[in-house]
């Protein structure tokens, strides 16, 4: 389960912020999560889960494709 995921992530990460894997692993679970969510049909928090992936792994190329795949979808293309 993603949900669980990042809130797992999120504890680890609240003691050891910088700790590179858990980083990227909660990019990876809301990027998931964000599919998930956008599968089911609500693009506008899909885009917000993207973006918060993103703060964790700026480079995470799942998380910046599926990004500006949802937003071409929605027509904000300015994004």
């Amino acid at each position: 389960d993603n949900r669980k995921a990042v809130e797992a992530y999120e504890r680890c990460l609240q003691i050891a912020p910088n700790f590179t894997i858990a980083r990227n692993n909660i990019a990876i679970a809301l990027t998931h999560l964000g599919a998930e969510t956008k599968t089911l049909g609500n693009t506008p928090e899909a885009i917000k889960l993207y973006q918060r992936a993103l703060t964790f792994n700026p480079q995470h190329a799942e998380a910046l494709y599926n990004l500006g795949v949802a937003h071409g979808e929605s027509g904000d293309l300015n994004q």
